[in-house]
């Protein structure tokens, strides 16, 4: 199966799904906690996401990602944010 590219106007969070998963919206939608039809208005930015800590967490995880670069892909200022803060704990 091909991959879609990305495109200028695809929506920051659909990048995310597209570039760090291979998941369907569907299968996505699910892994995160997230409504198909939440999910759907927010990347036809018809509203603006409003992440429960829950709903980060879970995206952050199934994409293997930071906080750090979920943030900063989203477009929010991630200054003062660790670079090694991610969902692992740290090691004694």
């Amino acid at each position: 199966m091909k991959r879609k590219l990305r495109t200028e106007s695809e929506s920051p969070l659909e990048a995310l799904r597209l570039e760090y998963t291979r998941l369907n919206q569907d299968e996505f939608v699910v892994r995160c906690g997230l409504s198909r039809a939440t999910y759907r208005r927010w990347i036809n930015k018809e509203t603006e996401p409003k992440f429960t800590p829950e709903q980060i967490v879970n995206m952050c995880s199934v994409c293997n990602i930071s906080f750090k670069t979920f943030f900063s892909r989203l477009g929010i200022d991630v200054t003062g944010i660790p670079d090694d803060c991610d969902l692992k704990e740290k090691e004694s």
